[in-house]
C-alpha cells in the first residue's frame, strides 16, 4: 500500500466516523495528517454510533467489519490498519 493509499483510507475512516457520529473536527483532521492515532474511547461511541460507523466504513471501502473489529482495533490508525489489510 502506497503512502497515498494510506492517506486516502485514513480520510475514508474520518468521513465514515463523522458521518456516524458528531465528532471533533480538529481531531479528524490530525488523525488524518498521521499526527493522532485517535483512541476510540474518545469518541464515546454508543452501540448505534458504532454500528453507524461500521456502515458507513463498508459503504465507503467495501469492507465489512463487524462492532467487535472496530473495538478490538482500539483506534482510528488501527480501524484503517485493518482495513488495509482487508482490502
Amino acid at each position: 500500500m502506497t503512502a497515498s493509499d494510506r492517506d486516502s483510507l485514513r480520510r475514508r475512516v474520518a468521513e465514515a466516523l463523522r458521518a456516524a457520529i458528531p465528532a471533533d473536527r480538529a481531531r479528524l483532521a490530525a488523525f488524518v495528517e498521521g499526527r493522532d492515532e485517535c483512541a476510540l474511547t474518545v469518541f464515546e461511541l454508543d452501540s448505534l454510533g458504532l454500528m453507524e460507523f461500521c456502515v458507513a466504513l463498508e459503504l465507503s471501502t467495501g469492507v465489512a467489519l463487524s462492532p467487535e473489529d472496530i473495538q478490538l482495533a482500539g483506534s482510528l490508525a488501527g480501524v484503517a490498519e485493518v482495513l488495509a489489510k482487508q482490502s
